[in-house]
């Protein structure tokens, strides 16, 4: 019984060691392939982390949200037609406002209200006719961006 212990214990430090010089001669080997040239992984590795730090030096600064909200607020704007009162919001740097297609229904020209209170004549560009979606270009509104 000894005997078939020693053996077990012997092949069990046999198959670790052979397992431990495997994993060093891989890494030994592949450590050595990668120094020779440039290989797929490597190239990719170095992409990826160029474009990582070009993207982290152009991501705009992280806003909070009341900010979010007062710069969104400017650009929601309050729309009056014969059909009755709306709300749209400046989609564009043309002055495109984008609204419902009920709220602008029968009307060629609209007035728009800011959320200053300036009012301004706006046209009516497009409505959807399987949506309820409408464009009303406001051309004094073409100085402020999306």
């Amino acid at each position: 019984m000894a005997k078939r212990t020693w053996s077990t214990i012997i092949s069990s430090a046999i198959i670790i060691a052979a397992g431990a010089g495997g994993v060093f001669w891989i890494h030994q080997h592949s450590a050595d392939q990668l120094q020779d040239g440039p290989r797929l992984a490597v190239v990719a590795a170095k992409e990826t982390e160029n474009a990582a730090a070009t993207t982290a030096s152009k991501q705009p600064v992280k806003k909070t949200r009341k900010q979010i909200i007062e710069e969104s607020q400017k650009k929601v704007v309050t729309i009056e037609s014969s059909s009755g009162l709306g709300s749209g919001f400046l989609y564009n740097d043309q002055g495109d406002v984008v609204t419902n297609a009920h709220v602008v229904e029968g009307a060629n020209e609209v007035t728009i209200r800011t959320l200053n209170h300036e009012e301004y004549k706006g046209t009516v560009i497009g409505i959807g006719d399987e949506t309820d979606v409408a464009v009303v270009r406001v051309p004094d509104l073409k100085k402020l961006s999306r």
